[in-house]
């Protein structure tokens, strides 16, 4: 696997990026101010993004989805597609997709 740490960039190990992202994600949603991460699973999967997401959704027998998307539109979107729309379509259960805000819609952004 690889992971972008800052201006370098690794190859890790399976274990060595489930650690990555577990700090990662224990890091965001403290920064959100929701204290201490409460029955957080991280789950690290190799393969075409859409089919591990829905295959993880039907093993864990998922109730919702939650996915960030890029909010690409236009060319951009037809070139690159949507992991997001193709998991939406042929998820087992909802998904809802959330776009990132614009620039100055959230706190702390930059003006």
């Amino acid at each position: 696997l690889r992971i972008d740490l800052s201006d370098d960039v690794k190859t890790l190990s399976p274990e060595e990026a489930k650690a990555h992202l577990d700090d990662y994600v224990k890091a965001r949603i403290e920064s959100l101010g929701a204290g201490e991460p409460q029955n957080v699973v991280t789950h690290i999967r190799v393969g075409a993004p859409t089919t591990e997401v829905i295959a993880l959704g039907r093993e864990l027998d998922a109730d919702l989805m939650v996915m960030g998307t890029h909010g690409r539109r236009g060319v951009k979107r037809l070139l690159l597609g949507s992991v997001a729309q193709a998991v939406a379509r042929n998820a087992g259960c909802p998904v809802l997709v959330v776009r990132p805000p614009a620039s100055g819609d959230h706190p702390g952004a930059e003006v």
